[in-house]
């Protein structure tokens, strides 16, 4: 199917299987440099059943918490690619009160986008492409979480069976490879344990 439907590979498609079978969520890339799109089937009717809200920088790197709350899709975006997100969801929210409205709400965002690019240069992880975002099973994106080091790209994540930590594995400048374990708590996302390996070690 995904042959025929014009994906390049293996590595252009990623499967994640909710906790109890009856959703499957599929991030596929339909051409290269594209970025890749999340779709949530009902197994049960055979249907689809969502699409994810679209990001320039989403990859085709998916993992369902197997308790069934979250799914979480890699990405590699910009800065300017965060903030015309920000700015289209803002506008897309506010867009039927009228221009005036838009304005005022997505200057708003713009002050709070130069905040936490504050923020990130205090805690010297500006500008690090790699980042997981956090989806619902309707589709709609529901928080995000920036997975540090310069030149980091997302290449797997996979949940524990108790959904309580996912490990994300990273590829550094280099060839390098990293390893993180990573938790959530009060909606915020910490990293508890990483691991660095070297150039062609297997991960």
């Amino acid at each position: 199917w995904f042959a025929r439907h014009g994906v390049l590979g293996k590595d252009d498609v990623g499967v994640s299987w909710r906790g109890d079978g009856r959703y499957l969520a599929t991030c596929v890339r339909v051409r290269r440099g594209a970025p890749a799109r999340l779709r949530v089937w009902d197994v049960e009717g055979l249907s689809l059943h969502a699409i994810g809200e679209q990001s320039p920088g989403a990859v085709p790197v998916v993992a369902w918490q197997p308790n069934g709350r979250t799914l979480c899709v890699g990405n590699h975006l910009s800065d300017a690619q965060v903030e015309e997100m920000e700015v289209l969801r803002v506008t897309e929210r506010v867009g039927g009160q009228g221009q005036a409205a838009v304005v005022r709400h997505v200057g708003a965002w713009k002050r709070e986008l130069r905040r936490r690019r504050e923020a990130h240069r205090a805690g010297g992880d500006l500008g690090y492409p790699g980042r997981v975002f956090v989806y619902e099973r309707n589709g709609l994106q529901h928080g995000e979480f920036v997975v540090p080091g310069e030149g980091v790209r997302v290449e797997e994540m996979v949940w524990g069976s108790d959904s309580r930590l996912l490990a994300v594995v990273c590829e550094l400048e280099g060839g390098r490879r990293r390893v993180q374990l990573w938790c959530r708590s009060n909606w915020k996302w910490y990293p508890k344990w990483t691991r660095t390996f070297g150039v062609g070690a297997a991960v």
